[in-house]
């Protein structure tokens, strides 16, 4: 009876689609490394602050697997969800998308609000690896490669903890997809829905412009109206964040900046040539300081995002090297003075053609090493951030 059943089973398995097999396959294998990782870096590695959680202890089953991930920006969602935001301690520089979803999902399951964040994020991680799938599979036919090299970028694991990554990711590509697919309208829904999860998805808007004009469609400014949701929403947004939410500041810039990243390292914006050369500098000017390391972890990753930026341009999707480009050119705007682009690896994880990009040009040679290399470097960082020592 069991060969029957499991016979059955794979048949089953076998008949769904591609882009659900491995979506499925890489997000179990990924969440069960860092699942095993996270309780070996909490058990075996010392010190480590303990983690208030602002919603009460959670179900002893759980604990173990969620409690190490439950980190920095995480436990401001979870207040956010709680609390709301007219406490002024910096949380309006939240968009509100994530912690409503956080918010419901916790009312769901009585309360708790950091088991329902641990839910959502994960299940917008499995869902963008079906779509990214599906969409470079259908593009360039390197749908396997591009799942893996975003799964070995040393910042993936953002996308498994209750941050606000995966949500924008999948927004992101929800966005893209229906603009190849011509349905304007809910390319503009999806991307200010984006956008209300992170302001920096206003990059897509030059990309989804562009879609717009290459359709080449009747009737191109009524289907390009509904880009303007994008900006809507982010002006929005802004303007009721400040007329309701008891926030002091309506830049842009306090919108898209993170409570700990403005008020912990006295961020600011800049033009995109300097946040480069402070990056570049960065680790110079804090030599031998503590914040060398964090410096040069920055200068790498930053130089890579470059790389693939510029690999982007290379695409047939000429649009996806315009978002790519975009994302990039706004994240080097948001600096920190001590360490200038410190949240910027990780707010590029949503610029999803850099890993079509990676997949289809990088070259074969020396590729088992890095592949190696990107592994330990994700390991590494993600125990620091366990550690709390680590905000990326």
């Amino acid at each position: 009876m069991w060969t029957t059943y499991r016979a059955q089973l794979k048949i089953t398995w076998l008949r769904l689609p591609a882009a659900v097999r491995w979506g499925v396959s890489l997000f179990l294998l990924a969440r069960g490394v860092l699942w095993i990782w996270g309780w070996l870096v909490v058990t075996f590695i010392p010190y480590a602050p303990p983690t208030q959680l602002f919603d009460g202890p959670m179900p002893a089953a759980v604990e173990p697997l969620i409690l190490p991930w439950l980190r920095h920006d995480a436990l401001w969602f979870t207040r956010i969800a709680m609390e709301g935001y007219a406490i002024p301690d910096g949380r309006g520089t939240k968009a509100p998308l994530y912690p409503l979803l956080i918010q419901w999902g916790g009312a769901g399951l009585n309360g708790q609000y950091s088991v329902a964040a641990f839910i959502i994020a994960n299940v917008c991680c499995l869902l963008s690896l079906i779509v990214l799938y599906e969409m470079a599979q259908r593009e360039f036919q390197v749908g396997r490669r591009t799942l893996f090299a975003l799964a070995l970028y040393p910042y993936a694991f953002y996308l498994c903890v209750p941050y606000s990554e995966s949500l924008q990711l999948l927004l992101t590509l929800a966005a893209f997809w229906n603009a190849r697919a011509h349905r304007w309208w809910l390319a503009g829904g999806c991307g200010a829905l984006a956008v209300l999860t992170k302001v920096t998805a206003l990059a897509m808007l030059p990309a989804l412009a562009l879609e717009v004009w290459q359709a080449r469609q009747q009737q191109p400014l009524r289907n390009g109206a509904w880009l303007l949701l994008l900006p809507l929403a982010a002006g929005g947004w802004i303007v009721v964040r400040q007329l309701t939410l008891n926030a002091a500041d309506l830049t842009l810039g306090a919108a898209v900046l993170s409570p700990d990243f403005q008020a912990g390292w006295n961020a600011d914006i800049a033009w995109p040539w300097q946040g480069l050369m402070s990056a570049v500098l960065a680790p110079i000017r804090l030599w031998p300081g503590s914040y060398t390391t964090m410096a040069m972890i920055n200068l790498l990753v930053v130089g890579l995002l470059l790389y693939l930026t510029a690999l982007t341009l290379k695409l047939s999707r000429s649009s996806w090297g315009v978002y790519a480009v975009t994302m990039f050119v706004i994240n080097l705007m948001l600096l920190a003075p001590l360490v200038p682009l410190l949240d910027m690896p990780r707010r590029m994880l949503p610029a999803f053609p850099l890993f079509i990009a990676a997949a289809r040009y990088w070259p074969v040679r020396g590729r088992r090493l890095i592949l190696i290399g990107a592994l330990v470097f994700e390991l590494s960082l993600s125990a620091l951030f366990v550690k709390w020592v680590f905000i990326g």
